[in-house]
């Protein structure tokens, strides 16, 4: 998969069959005719330039870069090339190899706009999500979690989820829990703003492993839905009366 190659006076001297395979040409069609430059998109001939000069001038070496080539037929590709100065027939030259790298590239880009999708979604939720470590450390939290319990992105910083918790023995009833089931539903807890008001909230949240099945730490959603329950009570209240009325009438009902 690496191409082979030895340039001096800025043209190949030498490369493997590999190489002239990457660019789509025969290798004869590359010695003595061609050089990097020439294999090379336009915008990028400078920068590969200045590589080639300081290599060759001994300010680095080996050299490692990337560069976007040109194939015979103009398709582009990304290439790194990697590089050390040496002596050919009493000349300063530059060995090394170059590799295709177009579908690692892609691959990148691929994850780079899928965590943008994601950060935009993560931060633009309407509901409160964050990711901590095992022992409560906060490692991501958006804004409506900021803005549920009141604190800034600085002042959260040293915040354990622990210390959210309004009685400390949930905190450890839901980590038992959720490390036994892997994943918990709606679970209910009473959680503390910063100025100290009381929340029935309920958390969604998954167990976060790491590549041998270590736990790492948790990532959840939080719901506040002290309103919900205070309708809920108010109501379940007036349902009482009514039926303590209906139950103690004189009249028959």
């Amino acid at each position: 998969y690496v191409g082979l190659y030895l340039i001096y006076d800025h043209l190949f001297k030498y490369v493997n069959p590999r190489l002239a395979e990457i660019f789509g040409y025969e290798v004869e069609e590359l010695l003595d005719k061609k050089g990097p430059k020439d294999l090379t998109v336009p915008e990028d001939c400078p920068i590969f330039e200045e590589k080639l000069i300081k290599c060759l001038s001994g300010e680095i070496d080996p050299i490692l870069f990337q560069f976007r080539g040109v194939r015979k037929g103009g398709e582009i590709i990304s290439v790194e090339f990697s590089g050390s100065m040496m002596e050919y027939l009493n000349h300063l030259a530059i060995v090394g190899t170059m590799t295709d790298i177009t579908q690692r590239k892609r691959t990148e880009e691929a994850l780079q706009a899928s965590e943008e999708r994601y950060r935009t979604l993560f931060e633009e939720s309407r509901d409160a999500i964050c990711i901590t470590t095992r022992d409560g450390r906060l490692i991501e939290v958006n804004q409506s979690l900021l803005s549920l319990f009141g604190y800034t992105r600085e002042g959260v910083k040293d915040l354990n989820f622990r210390g959210l918790y309004v009685y400390p023995d949930e905190g450890s009833r839901f980590q038992q829990k959720i490390e036994q089931e892997g994943s918990l539903r709606d679970y209910e807890v009473k959680l503390r703003k910063k100025d100290g008001t009381k929340m029935d909230c309920l958390i969604t949240a998954t167990v976060r492993r790491d590549s041998h099945g270590s736990i790492l730490g948790y990532q959840g959603i939080i719901r506040d839905i002290t309103d919900l329950k205070r309708v809920q009570d108010t109501l379940r209240e007036s349902e009482e009366r009514f039926r303590s009325l209906l139950e103690n009438a004189n009249d028959a009902i």
